[in-house]
Formats: C-alpha cells, structure tokens, sequence
C-alpha cells in the first residue's frame, strides 16, 4: 500500500479553469491532475450561463505545479478549456478564533446588493470562506429576485450584535433582506 504524501512533500496548485459547457469536463480535469499525481482538496465549480467554471485546489509531489505547467497548453487545447495555475498553500490556522455564520440575503435584482453585504462584512473583519449567488423569477410577477448565499467567518473579538445590525441597517436602505445566523 502505497504511503500518503508527508506534509513536507506535499505541495499545492490553486487550478482555475472556464469553458463552454459540455458533458465530462470535470472528468477531464480530475484525470489531468491524477496524471501527475494530483489530488482534489477543495473545489468550487459550476455552470454559469453557457459556461463552465471551476476552481480546484490540487496536493500532490513537490514537482506538481511545473508538471501542470508543462502540460496545460496541450490540456487546455484536448478539453477546450483555458486554465490558470498558481503555486498555493493549504488554509493555516489564524491567530484570531473565528465563528462560522450562515448570511442570506434577497432582493428585487438591482445593482450594488453584493458590494453593500460585502462592504460592512469588510468593516468587521470577515472574511467570506463561500459565496453563491442566482437570478430567479418572482412568482406571479416573473419580476427577476436577486439571492445570496455566503458562509462567512467572523472573528470571536467582533461584536456579531453590532454586525448583524449594521447589516440590516445597510440592506434597509437597499431594499434587501437579510439573515444572520450561526452556520
């Protein structure tokens, strides 16, 4: 049986990747990386409009990036995808605990929703570990109803009373509504 990479030997490649969509994409992925000894980690991927996105986070040996490197050309043209490689590292610990909280928002589509949730996130400190986003058609109306979906990390120190105001206060003025829970 074979011995899992140490965590010395261990390296990671953030992948980012878009094309048109089409049947088997993620298996042309998951098969590049496994090629060169790769491992899925982390992933976010998804049809948006009439293409698809993924981001993937990929361990494998020391050498892996320069071997993504030397062959993303001839993927990219095999699966007609385009693709960025970045050198990265697993997520560290930090200094300052943080609590997970689910935020959900929704509105009447209008620019600026996102910017205004983000912006007071930003003030206190959170950092948004996920976020989802669609379009859909109101009942009856088929007026266009904007959602947000994030799961965000707050630090213990920041007052969440205060936060969870200053959203509200911030979606208010946007004709947003929003909920604050812990995830």
């Amino acid at each position: 049986m074979e011995n899992p990479l140490s965590v010395r030997e261990k390296r990671c490649v953030l992948v980012t990747s878009f094309g048109s969509d089409r049947p088997g994409i993620v298996d042309d992925l998951a098969a590049w990386f496994l090629e060169h000894g790769g491992n899925i980690e982390e992933s976010r991927m998804a049809r948006l409009g009439s293409d698809f996105a993924a981001l993937v986070l990929v361990s494998g040996p020391a050498d892996l990036f320069a071997q993504l490197s030397s062959t993303r050309e001839s993927f990219e043209k095999r699966a007609n995808l385009s693709v960025v490689l970045k050198p990265a590292a697993p997520l560290a610990p930090t200094a300052d605990p943080v609590l997970r909280y689910r935020l959900e928002a929704m509105a009447l589509d209008h620019p600026g929703i996102v910017q205004r949730i983000a912006h007071v996130l930003r003030s206190y400190g959170v950092s948004i570990a996920e976020a989802v986003t669609h379009l859909e058609q109101a009942p009856f109306t088929s007026a266009p109803v904007f959602r947000v979906a994030m799961e965000i990390d707050v630090p213990a120190s920041a007052p969440t009373a205060r936060l969870r105001s200053d959203l509200q206060k911030a979606a208010e003025a946007d004709g947003v509504d929003v909920v604050l829970r812990p995830a």
